[in-house]
Order: structure tokens, then C-alpha cells, then sequence
């Protein structure tokens, strides 16, 4: 007779052991970049919701990116640095929604990776002599959004979309170069540097746009979307400004989405909480 194959006891508790560790460094990393695990496990409470009972939609949105500098205005000329963009990008982002029948308000959570590119031109000194730097920084960030959505129709759905964002900057690329002036000898030389000393890691805002979705099978959905990103928080450091900086991001995505059917194994009216078959 044939033996039946079992695991060791103790193989459960060590693939636990071992992925409690990986989250430990992880947002132990992530604190050591600015951020306080406080701020990941709001962002994991309030995906919660998103669980319950009801249609859960799974998928990737791929689109692009246009950035707009908001308030970056130079007070200071012997120190903060003029802002601008010189570079809008791709962007890509996976999302769990949640759908209701018959509910206008749902939920929805997405991360997204975006990067933009700025120019900055910044004199440190005075009158009488200084530095004169020309920076082109490559800016590439994490997005955790929660959106509350308001959803119209039946098979053709029409969404409104609200929420906010926490944007994590997970890394800095900066080149340019620096030249001095004032009094004699004249010195001139490059910058090449891929330590952040210019920008703050954690960033705040809130979003909105319009969507629509169609089910083009009974669990294949596609979507396509138009966003803002205002953020409200100031990015720049002290070293670049001591003035307001953030960015306006429009987005415009198109993605795809699977369709899952959470409901109660009794519940007999299951039919009637596909939205394909309604």
C-alpha cells in the first residue's frame, strides 16, 4: 500500500520563521530610508477592507506619466535652486479593487512605480563670490494609493476616482555640474552622484480621475483611466530650498484586470453578484 508523503514537523514553522525575517529587514530598510513602519501598517489596515465579501478585481495598469512643479519659488537666489521638469515617464502599477453590487461607493489600492526627471540651477554665496551648480536629477518613486471609488452602471461601469497617496522616493540619480565665480582662480567640475542629499523619502497627497471598465469575458476586465496626483507635502530638502516643492502628476493608463467571487460557500444567489451575468 502506498505511503502517503508528509512533511517534517517542523517545515511550517521554519518557511514562517523565514518570512517574518525577510519582513523584518524589509521594513527595516524601509525606516532607514525615512519612513516609519507605523506608515506601512496604516497603508496594510487599510487594505483590509478590500477582503470582504463581494468581486475582487486583480490586475496591472501600464500608461504614462506628466509631472508639473507646484510653488518651487526661489526666494532665495544666493540659495534655493530654481526647479523644472525635463523628463516625464512611463509608469506601472498593479491594483486590488473591490466591487459591490448595487453599491456606488467601492474601494480600490494600487502601487505604482513612476520616475520623473527635473533640471535645478542653484547659486550658493553672495554677491561677492559662490558656486553656481546646474543639477539634472532622475527621480524614482513608489506610490501607495487608497482610492475610494464611485462606480456607475451595470456591464459598462463609469468610475469616479478619489484617495490619497503615500509616495516613497526609493532612489536619487543626480548629474550636472558646478562652476565657480568671483575672485580668481575660476574652478569648474562635474557631479555624478547616486546618494539623495537633495530630496525628502516620504511624501503626502491626495488623487482624482475618472475610469471606465468592461468585462470582455466573464472574468477578463479591462480598464482604462485618467488620474491626478496633487501632493501637498515639500520634497525638496534645505540643502536645495528652503521654499515649497512637489509635483502635479497626470497619468493616463490603460490595464487589465482577473475577477475573483468572494462570497459565502451557502450562499445560493451567487449568479447574481457576477456583474458579467447581471
Amino acid at each position: 500500500m502506498p505511503v502517503k508523503p508528509t512533511l517534517p514537523r517542523d517545515f511550517f514553522f521554519v518557511k514562517v520563521t523565514a518570512a517574518l525575517g525577510f519582513t523584518g529587514k524589509a521594513l527595516n530598510l524601509i525606516k532607514d530610508k525615512g519612513m516609519s513602519k507605523n506608515s506601512i501598517f496604516l497603508f496594510l489596515f487599510l487594505l483590509m477592507p478590500v477582503l470582504g465579501i463581494g468581486q475582487i478585481l486583480i490586475g496591472i495598469n501600464g500608461g504614462f506619466n506628466m509631472s508639473v512643479p507646484l510653488a518651487n519659488s526661489n526666494t532665495n537666489p544666493y540659495h534655493d535652486a530654481s526647479l523644472s521638469i525635463n523628463q516625464n515617464s512611463y509608469l506601472v502599477s498593479v491594483f486590488v479593487k473591490r466591487r459591490i453590487p448595487h453599491k456606488v461607493v467601492n474601494l480600490g489600492y494600487a502601487a505604482e512605480y513612476c520616475k520623473t526627471g527635473l533640471t535645478g540651477h542653484q547659486s550658493k554665496g553672495g554677491l561677492g563670490g559662490g558656486t553656481n551648480y546646474n543639477y539634472n536629477f532622475t527621480l524614482h518613486f513608489l506610490n501607495l494609493m487608497v482610492k475610494p471609488e464611485f462606480v456607475f452602471g451595470s456591464k459598462w461601469k463609469f468610475i469616479i476616482n478619489s484617495g490619497a497617496y503615500f509616495g516613497i522616493l526609493l532612489h536619487v540619480h543626480t548629474t550636472g555640474n558646478w562652476t565657480t565665480y568671483g575672485p580668481n582662480p575660476v574652478t569648474s567640475g562635474v557631479i555624478i552622484e547616486n546618494t539623495n542629499n537633495y530630496f525628502q523619502y516620504l511624501n503626502f497627497g491626495f488623487l482624482g480621475g475618472i475610469g471606465t471598465e468592461y468585462p470582455v469575458t466573464d472574468r477578463i476586465i479591462i480598464n482604462l483611466e485618467a488620474d491626478y496626483m496633487f501632493g501637498i507635502t515639500n520634497i525638496a530638502k534645505g540643502s536645495l530650498s528652503s521654499e515649497f516643492f512637489n509635483l502635479l502628476n497626470g497619468q493616463l493608463t490603460v490595464g487589465v484586470a482577473y475577477k475573483f467571487n468572494w462570497i459565502k460557500r451557502n450562499d445560493k444567489e451567487k449568479k447574481k453578484i457576477d456583474w458579467y451575468e447581471g
